[in-house]
């Protein structure tokens, strides 16, 4: 099965972008959905970032407060790189498990919102960046999460490092449209999902 990369910036619409390939059939898996699997109480990486943070990161019930972890990572970019030597190859080993289980087809998507910061293009035989306006993704992007805008490679550079480009400054009809002609030329490419 071939592995297509699903990427782009923050509030770009990648999600909207795997919920239309999902319509369309494709096996699409989210790397977001992981990483906050992994590190659920019990988990693989659980331990590991305890670990590292201390208790203090824990809410009543045990488990990891993502949105008190975040806000300590997002500030101290070291930290957020020590988390993510955790928490990455975690989060590839659950992928290729979703991966292997994905019943037929010739590709599957998985849609990495860091792929690039992460290192994993290699993995992938084509790698589609969703991207928007700064001003659009600005005024997509909930306040809270700006900061971490700053942690992610410039669009601009994703797109120029993409097989297929998707612009989602438009209407979603438009997107529509784009990713379903992108889904064509895989299918022509690799054969039907």
């Amino acid at each position: 099965m071939k592995l297509i990369a699903l990427t782009g910036g923050l509030a770009t619409g990648k999600s909207a972008c795997a919920k239309i390939l999902r319509r369309l059939g494709v096996p699409v898996i989210d790397t977001d959905e992981l990483s906050h699997s992994v590190i659920k109480k019990g988990k693989s990486a659980y331990k590991k970032v305890l670990a590292l943070f201390g208790s203090g990161i824990l809410k009543r019930s045990g488990e990891i407060d993502r949105t008190l972890l975040a806000d300590l990572v997002f500030r101290r970019p070291a930290l957020l790189k020590k988390l993510e030597k955790i928490v990455h190859p975690e989060v590839w080993k659950e992928a290729k498990k979703r991966i292997s289980c994905a019943k037929t087809g010739s590709f599957a998507v998985v849609e990495v919102p860091l792929l690039f910061e992460a290192g994993w293009e290699k993995k992938f035989n084509d790698v589609i960046v969703v991207y928007c306006s700064q001003k659009i993704q600005l005024k997509r992007c909930p306040k809270k999460f700006k900061l971490r805008l700053k942690t992610q490679m410039p669009l601009k550079l994703k797109v120029k490092k993409a097989d297929y480009i998707i612009d989602n400054s438009h209407s979603l009809a438009s997107t529509r449209r784009t990713v379903k002609a992108i889904f064509k030329r895989l299918v022509d490419k690799y054969g039907s999902t």
